[in-house]
């Protein structure tokens, strides 16, 4: 629209008129801009609708195409004595379980001593599974020093202490020290060799009063100064009254294919033996259709 003006001395409100003149132009401009904009709007909100509709659709397809999602087996068999895992590769079938026995850390006790008694110097060898240290022992020491020692350290060369917990149980005839494995079962158990500075490793005087080692072939050669408290013991089951399995935990890994069983408790002799049921699963075949139907229903709407 073209302005023009005759005079400026008219009396005329020339910016009220310029103000008017320009909003009756603005006005429509901005309508259809904010047209625009709520169409832009409601496009991109379409588009985002759609992207995500297509990607349900494609996941329930995915989900359809993946052979694992048909092998599934279902195992039953959990109770107080054990209780079961599986995975696609259980195969059905059916067992019975007796837990024999349950794994057991091995935990040795020491003769008495006095709170204040040196126990002897030299160096003490400690060994569980695979891990081995050793530390050494002053004159001075007494059995909370090699306690705290075994626990915490200083330990020679680059050793370290994995394997073994050490206690003071302090009873009527004085303080023992008491070992126990970290780990459960037979390849975890205890021996303590020393190098007594008395120049005996093995007999009841001075630090090797300490010296338990039964791991020869030969009961000749074992050293026993300590008192066995618990034995290190494996867990075992029996499968179908023949097949006997032992394992260093209470957990029998794919001990039956696809089928995990932790052992929880012992069977007494007039107990129900445990029974594992492995049967097909067809459950998600259904879940899959049923998402793929329900996803590509949604993408049509």
């Amino acid at each position: 629209m073209a302005i023009s003006f005759t005079g400026l001395g008219s009396g005329l409100a020339v910016s009220d008129i310029v103000d008017a003149l320009v909003n009756s132009e603005q006005a429509p401009a901005e309508s259809r801009l904010n047209t625009k904009e709520g169409k832009l709007t409601t496009d991109i909100s379409a588009v985002g609708a759609l992207k995500a509709a297509l990607e349900k659709v494609q996941t329930s397809m995915e989900a359809l195409g993946d052979s694992d999602n048909y092998q599934k087996r279902t195992a039953s068999g959990n109770d107080d004595f054990i209780s079961i895992s599986s995975d696609k590769d259980a195969q059905p079938g059916s067992y019975n379980v007796k837990v024999d026995a349950l794994a057991q850390a091995h935990k040795l006790s020491s003769p008495a001593f006095a709170a204040d008694e040196a126990i002897g110097a030299g160096v003490i060898t400690i060994g569980s599974g695979a891990n081995s240290f050793s530390t050494v022992l002053s004159a001075t020491n007494t059995l909370e020093d090699l306690r705290d020692q075994i626990n915490n350290g200083p330990f020679t060369g680059s050793d370290s202490n994995d394997s073994v917990v050490a206690t003071i149980v302090t009873s009527d005839t004085g303080q023992h020290l008491v070992l126990t494995s970290k780990e459960t079962g037979e390849d975890n158990a205890i021996t303590i060799t020393v190098q007594d500075d008395d120049g005996n490793n093995t007999d009841t005087g001075g630090l090797s009063r300490l010296a338990y080692d039964v791991s020869d072939a030969d009961p000749v050669n074992h050293t026993t100064n300590l008192t066995q408290v618990n034995a290190a013991q494996n867990a075992q089951i029996t499968i179908d009254g023949t097949l006997t399995v032992s394992s260093n935990t209470n957990k029998f890994t794919n001990v039956i294919d696809g089928v995990d069983i932790t052992a929880k408790k012992l069977h007494a002799t007039d107990d129900d033996l445990s029974d594992i049921s492995v049967t097909e699963n067809n459950n998600n075949i259904q879940t899959g259709l049923n998402s793929f139907i329900t996803s590509y229903n949604e993408l049509l709407e």
